[in-house]
């Protein structure tokens, strides 16, 4: 489902309030009990923001209001804000611990803790925005607004709305929660009509009000144009990329659903026609109408009423694999290398096993048939496939050569990106990518053919394509040359000029001789053999491009939740973890390990940064499991007031690793062993591992 669930930044907290400076144990009990006070005597006390401040201007007045009103909610309402109440001090917490901070941060990260609050509270918000609506209305009493920051309180209470829509199991009442959003936000519109208000800047267009009949994409231009807003207005922000998404997803919908594009585009654009021809309006009222009007939209053109039809497609890295059927483009989020692979059924199977009947011509010439819609690293020759014409053959590009001999595959139809600019900057290349990966194995050339006859020796005992050993001595230790005096490298750890891993095997033989070459070899069937167990509809293609990855499943007595996989490297911190659970009698519930770049993450608390630790196999998300079974999620981590969870994080800590929830920004489900911060060495891994082990789930 496409369709905007803002930020909810709503501002809910109670009791009552003294005037006096406390201890910090005090005040670590009152957030902990969800007293107000804390508020007032404790963030306030330390940050001086004044009466237009967070603590006193917005956490310590709705305190008040909700106080005031508390006993005009029902049971359910008064346990929801009891719960969002605590969570949200809790979340000040770290804020209050710090020193750091300025008001406007204070602010800001106040704001920011909330969404997680209210997540958690799951479908009682809805419930409670129903029922409760004239509670409600009391407390965010529009009269009693003193500006714009003070709007936002009622402003965003009813973007939490929007994550009602089809949700929680309420599709039957989802009318009445529409009902009771629109009183509310009534409230504001007639709030915002009054204040803020400007003078248009261009005068009204015909063609724009052509466009906002037709449901056109541009109609928001022309309203940014009248009544411009900026890049955080409706207009720029939601209103022109949801239609603009829409539009382009259109195709993935089914008729029901491609129908209702055309009529949720038309009935938002329409609604806003009114907006657009107003003689004085302000951004906050087109905001609060926009996402009003979209709300309505959603519903009244029956978006729960859609049935979900998939074309079976996955959307994946282009250049990374291969696709039988093909790909199509405009169909995934993510960046542009991500596009759909369509589903290839036993029908589609059985054309390309007969087509590649005619493929001889391609094959001899050391190409790969395949739907031209895949990336090349070469270049595509026509007449050499069977099957139809967008059926061609990719032939490699000038520099590269194999006997295509063995039993593992031919290394010149693995699909690769080629070098990044990191690994090119090692030679001083100013590009990357496939002629950067060329141009370093010619740099490398008269240094292998000093272990020519080893390589061809090891080869011919193993079954293997020489062209691949000669890449691995080549990537690994740059044919010898990236070793040290006793024939090290990797800091140490890898051996010889395979770079056998001496944490994880007992090296054989000295740095540069055969029987070296032959285990090295060894180690490389023994992976592609595990591959295919794994992937037995693998080709042998495939096993040996994911043969080179080192990021595999881990399991241990004290890991629960998703399934794990991490980098051959960081399974001694996830013993080390292991332990710390054990110690404490808490579990680790898995929720995110290993990560793709550009892949998108449900459920992640915070963005991953461009230099993850995810990236490398290096990090895990995870909440603690109590002896009871309950979880300490990220807002209880990161008030750290839980006893189980502060002593399971401090264990961590004092084994060496990293916790997230220390960081300028928290994460506090976040562990890892700052790996990221030996830049050679992280953009080395995150370069090799980000290519060979695309075929590792994400968790």
């Amino acid at each position: 489902m496409l369709f905007y669930a803002g930020s909810v930044l709503l501002l809910i907290v109670l009791g009552s309030s003294t005037i006096e400076s406390l201890s910090a144990q005090t005040c670590l009990q009152y957030a902990e009990d969800g007293n107000c006070d804390f508020y007032t005597e404790c963030l306030e006390d330390k940050y001086s923001c004044g009466a237009k401040g967070y603590p006193v201007g917005y956490g310590h007045r709705y305190c008040n209001r909700f106080h005031i009103y508390y006993n005009d909610f029902n049971a359910e309402g008064k346990a929801w804000i009891d719960d969002v109440r605590k969570c949200l001090m809790k979340a000040l917490v770290p804020i209050y611990k710090s020193n750091s901070y300025s008001c406007d941060e204070v602010k800001t990260l106040a704001f920011t803790s909330h969404p997680t609050c209210y997540t958690e509270s799951g479908d009682r918000f809805c419930k409670v925005l129903w029922t409760n609506k004239l509670a409600l209305l009391k407390v965010f009493e529009a009269d009693d607004f003193l500006g714009e920051d003070s709007a936002l309180a009622i402003e965003q209470i009813l973007m939490t709305g929007l994550q009602c829509l089809c949700d929680y199991g309420l599709a039957d009442e989802i009318h009445q929660i529409v009902d009771a959003t629109s009183d509310v936000r009534t409230k504001v519109l007639d709030f915002t009509t009054q204040l803020w208000r400007d003078d248009p800047k261009e005068a009204i267009q015909s063609e724009c009000e052509a466009k906002a009949l037709q449901g056109d994409c541009d109609f928001y231009n022309c309203l940014e144009r009248r009544h411009p807003c900026g890049l955080k207005g409706f207009a720029s922000q939601e209103g022109r990329p949801l239609c603009e998404r829409l539009k382009i997803k259109k195709g993935l919908f089914n008729a029901q659903g491609q129908a209702w594009v055309n009529d949720f585009t038309k009935c938002l654009t329409r609604s806003l026609l009114p907006k657009y021809r107003d003689e004085s309006i302000s951004c906050r009222h087109i905001n609060n109408y926009g996402y009003q009007a979209q709300d309505s939209c959603f519903i009244d053109t029956g978006i729960c009423d859609l049935e979900e039809d998939k074309q079976g497609g996955q959307c994946q890295d282009y250049t990374v694999r291969t696709c039988l059927a093909g790909y199509e483009t405009s169909k995934c989020g993510g960046n542009a290398l991500r596009r759909c692979c369509l589903q290839c059924d036993s029908s589609c199977q059985a054309d390309h096993l007969r087509w590649s009947a005619g493929d001889s011509s391609c094959s001899n010439a050391g190409g790969q048939c395949k739907m031209d819609s895949n990336f090349c690293h070469g270049q595509y020759q026509t007449g050499m496939c069977g099957g139809p014409a967008g059926r061609k053959c990719c032939t490699p590009g000038p520099g590269g050569s194999s006997s295509g001999s063995g039993n593992y595959g031919n290394i010149m139809n693995v699909d690769t990106t080629g070098a990044s600019q990191t690994t090119a900057n090692q030679d001083g290349l100013s590009y990357n990518g496939v002629p950067a990966s060329q141009q370093l194995a010619r740099n490398d050339l008269s240094r292998l053919n000093n272990y020519k006859s080893q390589i061809e020796e090891a080869a011919a005992d193993k079954n293997m394509d020489p062209a691949v050993i000669a890449a691995t001595i080549s990537r690994e230790s740059r044919a010898g040359n990236a070793l040290d005096t006793n024939g090290y490298g990797d800091h140490g750890n890898g051996f010889g000029l395979m770079q056998v891993d001496k944490r994880y095997h007992t090296p054989v033989g000295g740095p540069y001789s055969t029987e070296h070459i032959k285990q090295g070899t060894q180690i490389l069937i023994d992976t592609i053999n595990c591959v295919k167990n794994r992937h037995s509809d693998w080709t042998a293609e495939m096993a040996l491009k994911g043969s080179t990855c080192t990021v595999r499943p881990y399991s241990n007595t004290r890991f629960v939740g998703d399934p794990i996989h991490v980098e051959d490297g960081f399974r001694d911190s996830m013993d080390l973890i292991n332990t710390a659970a054990a110690k404490c009698n808490v579990k680790v519930y898995i929720t995110h390990s290993w990560r793709k770049v550009g892949e998108i993450i449900p459920g992640a608390i915070v963005t991953p940064s461009s230099r993850s630790n995810h990236f490398v196999g290096h990090a895990i998300d995870m909440n603690v499991q109590r002896p009871d079974g309950t979880l300490c999620n990220s807002s209880c981590l990161r008030g750290q007031s839980d006893s189980d969870a502060t002593c399971f994080i401090g264990k961590v800590q004092a084994a060496g690793l990293t916790w997230g929830g220390v960081w300028s920004t928290p994460d506090p489900v976040h562990i890892d062993d700052r790996l990221n911060l030996n830049t050679a060495v992280y953009n080395t891994m995150v370069d090799s591992l980000q290519k060979a082990c695309q075929h590792i789930p994400m968790t």
